[in-house]
């Protein structure tokens, strides 16, 4: 197992307990999901907040399963972790595929109903059928935007990390080549 460098970075430090982060040495050219060559590096900030097993990478999911453990509530960002992230090819072609099913997802249900509406305006749509209903509720919402936020939030997260369970150790969830080259590029010093 290979290490980072970590070092403390100016955040949010007036709230107490929270932990802010960055990679102090620039990451090998070699992607952390896919273990291929980077072609281009992502800067971005990997928020976490508080779940059962210390602190979690926040996604939709893990603030959607957060919130309803703690009803009606959205969990708040306690550690943060910036870097310059480097990506392939690959992580790119996934970024904007996912993109584009978050748009369609997305734009999908409103642009039927827009056209409803105009039907149902023209005097071409007398009633509803209850299939029509069917698929827009549970249909596009929410299930069609639960899918298209999932996918937008998948397209900008270049980096997998596990729950942080003491404040000294970030374990990045990485392909072997990514590990290797870190160890590699850490005793080269």
């Amino acid at each position: 197992m290979s290490a980072l460098e970590l070092q403390a970075r100016a955040g949010r430090t007036a709230v107490p307990g929270y932990l802010a982060l960055e990679v102090s040495r620039p990451l090998p050219d070699v992607c952390a999901r896919h273990g291929r060559l980077a072609v281009e590096r992502r800067s971005g900030v990997v928020r976490f907040h508080e779940g059962t097993h210390g602190r979690v990478q926040s996604t939709w999911a893990t603030n959607f399963f957060w919130g309803l453990r703690h009803y009606r509530r959205t969990p708040e960002s306690n550690t943060e972790l910036s870097g310059d992230w480097p990506v392939c090819k690959r992580c790119i072609w996934q970024s904007r595929v996912l993109r584009l099913i978050g748009y369609v997802f997305a734009l999908s249900g409103i642009v039927a109903i827009v056209v409803l509406w105009m039907a149902a305006q023209a005097g071409v749509v007398g009633e509803v059928s209850m299939p029509v209903v069917l698929i827009f509720f549970p249909g596009w919402f929410p299930c069609g935007l639960v899918v298209a936020a999932s996918a937008f939030g998948r397209a900008t997260r270049y980096v997998r990390i596990r729950p942080i369970v003491d404040r000294t150790t970030v374990v990045i969830r990485a392909h072997p080549n990514f590990a290797a080259a870190v160890s590699v590029k850490g005793n080269l010093r």
